[in-house]
């Protein structure tokens, strides 16, 4: 094709410098910001571009930090009318703050990191695409997905009688994805239809016993191959009807082996060497949306699922102290679980009032699953059989309005209700002593939620936005009596969840060159649960601040400054320590940042910015 006049190579480059130094827990700075101290550079941005002729065009983008390890660059070829070609590659660390939990009444209170823990995520793909006039829209597609490195874990061993010695797991996690989707036109229909198959390794191992004592490692290989596939269709039957349907279906193989080596605790030795799992579903949806009246619309969905899972396993365990091992014969234990799952969607949208928007949602779900178990508790003497059907039905409806009476005010405001009722029949229950879980007969969630926003915008340079927000969950919980007086059975009030947030934050622009904007919000919640009188069980209650505020100020038509201050402090120590291992966290943490951009062109800039983070956290004793 004939060459396009103007220029037809474009490159973008913008060069990044800094400098990071943190006075306290480097760790815990590395886990909240993603990146590292010390000296840092990169490329914030890069990007190429060829237009090759009128209908081809190649483009390449990315940036690098390395303070982060963040990585990402995609290329895309595109012919017009016939496809394209796109590819790339991204990663990305995350690093974890390795200590444990806290307790000032033992000696060291809390364990000093060994090593640090980082973790590489990322992915490359490439696609191919075929777009031709008239035909249909056809995408093939690799992927691949990796998760590689070390990470923190919460199943922490035991220090002095407490369980707050870090934890930390090895993981090396890929997965492999081929797509092919296809999309087109046939009789007023609209068609996409999108497979896809991965494969999934996993190599895991784990290290609980992380503090003074013996060693623990848990060894986990995984493998899977997942098909599935998706078909939907839409169309518009009439100006004011249009309607479409779907259809899924899934299957899933996997293989799993876990191995325990070194000295485990009492009662926690075991491997398996061989587990399988195979799943299969199917998922039919179909909706509809009506426009009756301009003023009106309402639209209807459903969707109904049908899954069956069936697990198989060995088991090999070993039993009693762990430097008297008692080993115990290979057992199988299986699983099994038929569920359907149904669901009804409504939206109703109403807007006869000048500038005003009433709307309700409403949403039903109905559960119904039959599983059966067999196997061990805790060795080859204990062995239990469990065949249960479960019922579930959820309701979960949003009403509320949106009104604007003039441009200078806006009100939103909405209330919602949900709940959810589960109840099993236990058909076969050989559980020894306290038959758990079988024993609970019920389950009840409710949620009330109401929530407002008021806008105001009293002048043309002044934006002001009002909220509020109320939440309560209450738990509850129905079971059978419990052998050795345990629990007398009954109804019982398991936990309730209550929270308030206020919010208010405004935007002024008191001059042409200058933009300032401020935020401040305010959260207190309170979680309660029946703790069977014990102390070391609290309410978890607290209480959240956050205060933001920026300034943007055009100095002259190259020069740009800027300034930004946030403040957030969190009070959830519960106080506990006589009782147990000390729950909760309170923090205060501060950012400021000053910066310059001064331009020197059209295409050249430069920008020099300062920030500035202080973080304390009490609740660990001032030791991050």
């Amino acid at each position: 094709g004939a060459t396009p006049s103007g220029p037809r190579l474009h490159f973008d480059l913008e060069p990044q410098f800094g400098w990071i130094g943190v006075h306290g827990d480097k760790a815990k700075f590395r886990e909240m910001e993603g990146i590292q101290d010390g000296f840092s550079g990169g490329l914030n941005h890069f990007s190429f571009e060829d237009q090759i002729n009128a209908a081809e065009k190649l483009s390449v983008e990315g940036h690098f930090h390395s303070a982060g390890q963040d990585f990402a660059s995609q290329l895309d070829l595109t012919r017009n009318d016939v496809g394209y070609v796109r590819a790339g590659f991204e990663q990305w660390r995350q690093y974890y703050d390795y200590f444990g939990g806290y307790d000032p009444a033992i000696a060291p209170p809390r364990l000093a990191p060994a090593r640090s823990l980082a973790l590489d995520q990322g992915r490359a793909w490439i696609d191919f695409g075929l777009t031709l006039p008239g035909g249909p829209q056809i995408v093939l597609g690799y992927e691949e997905r990796f998760r590689v490195g070390n990470e923190s874990a919460l199943d922490w061993n035991t220090l002095a009688g407490k369980n707050i010695a870090p934890a930390a797991a090895a993981l090396n996690e890929r997965a492999h994805i081929i797509k092919l989707d296809v999309s087109g036109g046939l009789a007023g229909w609209q068609l996409q239809d999108n497979a896809r198959v991965e494969i999934r390794r996993l190599r895991n191992r784990s290290d609980e016993s992380s503090g003074p004592g013996p060693s623990f490692q848990t060894q986990h290989k995984y493998h899977d191959v997942q098909g599935m596939n998706t078909l939907t269709l839409e169309k518009t039957v009439r100006d004011w009807w249009s309607v479409s349907a779907g259809y899924y279906y899934a299957r899933l193989e996997a293989s799993d082996a876990l191995n325990q080596s070194g000295t485990p605790p009492m009662f926690q030795y075991w491997q398996s060497p061989q587990m399988t799992l195979s799943t299969e579903s199917h998922v039919f949806s179909a909706s509809s949306l009506f426009r009756p009246m301009p003023s009106l619309s309402l639209g209807l969905a459903t969707q109904n699922e049908w899954t069956h899972q069936q697990g198989f396993g060995e088991v090999e365990n070993t039993f009693g102290f762990s430097v008297i091992p008692i080993l115990s014969p290979p057992v199988l234990e299986d699983s099994n679980l038929d569920e359907f799952k149904s669901m009804q969607n409504a939206a109703l949208r109403f807007t006869k009032i000048p500038r005003t928007v009433l709307f309700a949602d409403a949403r039903c779900e109905q559960d119904g699953s039959t599983s059966f178990q067999e196997g061990t508790i805790d060795g080859p003497s204990n062995p239990f059989e469990r065949k249960s059907d479960a019922q579930n039905t959820q309701y979960d409806v949003r009403s509320g309005f949106t009104t604007s009476p003039g441009t200078w005010l806006s009100l939103n405001t909405q209330y919602r209700f949900y709940a959810s009722d589960t109840s099993y029949n236990h058909l076969i229950d050989s559980t020894p002593l306290t038959g758990y879980p079988a024993f609970i007969l019920g389950r009840r969630i409710k949620t009330d939620e109401v929530e407002a926003k008021l806008v105001l915008r009293p002048a043309s340079w002044l934006r002001t936005t009002f909220s509020y927000k109320i939440e309560g969950t209450d738990f509850s919980t129905r079971t059978d009596p419990l052998s050795l007086g345990l629990s007398p059975g009954g109804p019982l009030l398991a936990g309730r969840y209550e929270a308030h947030t206020y919010g208010v934050s405004a935007a002024l622009t008191p001059r042409p060159r200058l933009n300032l904007t401020g935020t401040l919000t305010y959260s207190d919640s309170r979680t309660w649960t029946f703790a069977n009188n014990d102390p070391s069980v609290a309410p978890y209650k607290g209480g959240v601040y956050m205060a933001t505020g920026g300034a943007a100020y055009v100095l002259n038509r190259t020069t740009d400054l800027s300034a930004s201050y946030s403040f957030a402090q969190a009070g959830y120590g519960q106080n506990n320590g006589a009782a147990g291992v000390p729950l909760g966290l309170n923090y205060t943490r501060h950012s400021a940042t000053i910066g310059l951009v001064e331009h020197f062109s059209a295409k050249t800039s430069a920008a020099l910015r300062y920030a500035f983070y202080p973080y304390a956290e009490p609740s660990p004793g001032g030791l991050t």
